[in-house]
């Protein structure tokens, strides 16, 4: 009966050991730092989501919408803004693989123009400036979104047929995982954002 003891409590011991080992491990599963999602290899800076995330919360209290914690209706809102910012930094990801796929780039050049094609058309550059204020958006994030639109274009430009199809492809394959919004705890996308 000891023997049989003994052995029980080894088997224990092993197992307890590899309990130990799978929290360990999944601990360093966590986050990167300053990581809202990672999509493959790629870290998406925190900033980026947040920046999405605000602006969002701005243009629907702007129409007069209650959002956050405070309402049933005010914490849903906040969770589709939230699930709405993850998906667009997925797509951009997306973008970005095919971009390098394809070597595609948007240079500098490229989105100063971009830039002041938007001003004239809006009535100068204080219009946009009135506009990033109230979406609570520096030059830089405005730069930043824009790049995306204008890797866009050029990818559906280079390729009109086959852009949408590789696009498509490129989001159904990529590794994404999100510790965001409504991904904090769940972190398998898609299912993280659609409820899953």
């Amino acid at each position: 009966m000891a023997e049989e003891d003994l052995e029980m409590r080894s088997r224990l011991t092993t197992l307890l050991a590899a309990v130990a080992a799978a929290v360990v491990l999944s601990a360093c599963g966590s986050a990167p730092p300053n990581t809202a999602l990672t999509v493959d290899d790629l870290n998406v800076p925190m900033h980026l989501y947040n920046v999405l995330v605000e602006s969002g919360q701005l243009r629907l209290q702007r129409a007069g919408l209650q959002v956050g914690a405070s309402s049933t209706a005010g914490a849903a809102r906040l969770k589709g803004v939230e699930a709405s910012a993850i998906k667009k930094l997925v797509r951009d990801a997306a973008l970005e693989t095919l971009a390098k796929q394809r070597h595609v780039v948007v240079t500098v050049g490229d989105l100063d123009a971009a830039v002041r094609r938007i001003e004239s058309g809006v009535g100068g550059a204080p219009v946009v400036d009135r506009q990033l204020a109230l979406d609570h958006l520096s030059r830089q994030d405005f730069k930043d979104q824009l790049r995306f639109t204008l890797l866009e274009q050029k990818l559906s430009l280079a390729d009109p047929k086959g852009f949408p199809g590789a696009l498509a492809r490129t989001l159904n394959d990529a590794h994404v995982t999100a510790y965001v919004g409504p991904c904090q705890d769940n972190h398998n996308y898609p299912q993280c954002v659609n409820g899953g």
